[in-house]
């Protein structure tokens, strides 16, 4: 079930020490309230609205909103806001997600030509992804003591290999590696379309997160444990299609890496050895927790799946012709292709 857009709340950025991040977020409500409410015709450009502004409400750090808040800024007109919105929508909100659908036509930056540069020279450092990682995996289960992160279940094989004892009270799982950031986005790159999207999710988690994720998560670095959770099969469902996400305790020590899960319970990572086996990154946790909130409260997650497989299922035009479909994508046709230098 598609879960509903969150209208955005009042501007509480301050206008003299975030002066940035006050106007751009001011215009995101004066967007907001131009669209009106969310109807059938509205709906798409509306949540593109909303994305940008919780986008600048939930950023991770300050120097991702100041660049976010330039960004909306710079964009000329309404049409240009938009299509901020569908790109933020098509590449963070996406890279996250396990439902992928079509990958996004690559496009132009409607407000920043750094950007555009930026892709271009990521596109030239892309490097595909391994597809076996059977060795990353046998590390975490060795860090993660052989159970699931979340529910301590033990892994069903490794009990079964002598690896680790049961201890009577929680039942066996089939524990997989759940990569926080998505393997599948340096996969296929031999496609010019698919490596400039991948290019394009790159810039913006450096731009937005500050992670530069070409030096840390490139090829067969996307299989590094500091980018893998161990998680049972539901657990690693929902993390995928963001219904949990992990938060940073506020007093972690300096030996556990303390994470608060959404659903309500408090979990403590802990390795025997953080130099060979290291716990998952906490800014990458902060980036998908970030990305997170911002899909469930703008809608934009749940909405970009609907659309997707609307497609796959009816096509672009509906009987009536004003689908939300054709909506997002007559956006996407807007695209225009970035050039590879």
């Amino acid at each position: 079930m598609e879960k509903p857009s969150q209208p955005l709340p009042p501007n509480d950025f301050n206008h003299i020490t975030d002066f940035n991040a006050h106007c751009a977020y001011k215009r995101c409500l004066a967007a907001e309230e131009k669209l009106g409410g969310l109807t059938k015709d509205s709906r798409c450009r509306l949540i593109c609205i909303r994305l940008l502004g919780y986008m600048l409400r939930e950023a991770p750090t300050s120097a991702g909103r100041q660049e976010l808040a330039t960004e909306i800024i710079r964009c000329q007109g309404d049409e240009s806001l938009h299509e901020l919105g569908l790109i933020y929508q098509g590449h963070f909100i996406r890279c996250f997600r396990s439902i992928k659908g079509h990958t996004p036509k690559p496009s132009h930056h409607p407000s920043a030509p750094s950007f555009d540069q930026a892709v271009s020279f990521n596109f030239a450092q892309l490097q595909p992804t391994p597809s076996s990682h059977e060795k990353a995996k046998k590390s975490a289960l060795e860090r993660d003591g052989y159970c699931c992160m979340i529910t301590r279940r033990v892994d069903s094989t490794s009990f079964m290999k002598g690896l680790v004892l049961h201890d009577g009270q929680h039942m066996l799982t089939t524990a997989r590696a759940a990569h926080i950031f998505d393997r599948s986005t340096n996969e296929d790159l031999d496609n010019e379309e698919k490596r400039l999207y991948a290019a394009s999710v790159h810039t913006i988690l450096d731009r937005f997160g500050r992670v530069d994720t070409i030096a840390e998560l490139n090829g067969a670095n996307v299989h590094r444990l500091e980018n893998i959770l161990t998680l049972s099969p539901e657990f690693h469902d929902w993390f995928d299609q963001l219904r949990f996400w992990l938060e940073r305790d506020p007093t972690p020590t300096a030996v556990t890496s303390a994470m608060l899960v959404t659903l309500g319970s408090r979990i403590t990572f802990t390795t025997h050895d953080s130099t060979t086996h290291p716990l998952p990154s906490p800014r990458l946790l902060e980036l998908h927790a970030a990305c997170a909130r911002i899909a469930h409260l703008s809608g934009a997650g749940e909405y970009a799946d609907k659309v997707l497989r609307d497609m796959e299922t009816i096509g672009v035009l509906a009987n009536d012709g004003s689908s939300d479909v054709l909506t997002h994508a007559l956006l996407l046709s807007t695209a225009r292709p970035i050039p590879a230098y």
